[in-house]
């Protein structure tokens, strides 16, 4: 169930310094009890004017973002379904199942409008929202958790090509020794074959150096009788 809730609050109760216009949209606004949000449950709070998804994940986590769906109009995006991609939060639009990254707004599911991007805490058991795009904080800290992504994946695709290089020159290695024992084989084979050709001849030749050629011996011999 979608739950649209207004907190208006005073330059005191959020602890900025100004008047109370500037106060409703710069500081921060107190939405809920921090036990309100159920884990992997989206709801809306009306803030100041502006509806905000407010999105609790099992880990701990805590999301706001608009709940204008850009690509339907549509004020239904706390009511979308919570996932993770890549280790990343993300809610599907229950519109046309457009899939938007929590931490950073953007569509991860197609080219196309992002979501607005809030701040929000948790103080004393009561869940704070800051309609700014984030604090400067909250915006470093998934700059760094995206760093940290991206230089995982680096690490990664660079431990994977040297494993495929290692396998490469493994294969080199093994075709060239392959490549040595077949012309070891090819030349040993070609030595017996010559052995066994010489040995051929000198049995055609004769066996001893005195033999006489049958032909030379009749004609000796009948040479003898006249």
């Amino acid at each position: 169930m979608t739950v649209v809730r207004e907190y208006a609050v005073s330059s005191g109760e959020s602890g900025e310094s100004g008047d109370a216009g500037e106060s409703r949209v710069s500081g921060w606004h107190r939405v809920c009890r921090w036990d309100d949000l159920l884990p992997e449950r989206g709801v809306a709070a009306l803030v100041a004017g502006v509806q905000v998804a407010l999105f609790r994940t099992f880990d701990g986590g805590l999301h706001a973002v608009g709940n204008l769906d850009p690509f339907s109009g549509a004020q239904v995006m706390s009511r979308g379904l919570l996932g993770c991609r890549d280790g990343v939060p993300v809610v599907a639009s229950p519109m046309f199942k457009q899939v938007f990254d929590l931490e950073t707004g953007a569509c991860v599911s197609e080219p196309g409008p992002g979501l607005p991007v809030f701040g929000a805490r948790v103080r004393d058991g009561l869940v704070e929202v800051s309609l700014e795009a984030g604090s400067s904080r909250e915006r470093g800290s998934a700059r760094e958790r995206g760093s940290a992504r991206e230089r995982g994946s680096a690490r990664e695709r660079g431990s994977a090509r040297e494993r495929g290089s290692a396998r490469e020159r493994g294969s080199a290695r093994e075709r060239g020794s392959a490549r040595e024992r077949g012309s070891a084989r090819e030349r040993g084979s070609a030595r017996e074959r010559g052995s066994a050709r010489e040995s051929g001849r000198s049995a055609v030749s004769g066996s001893s150096p005195g033999a006489v050629a049958p032909d030379a011996a009749v004609r000796a011999a009948v040479s003898g009788e006249r």
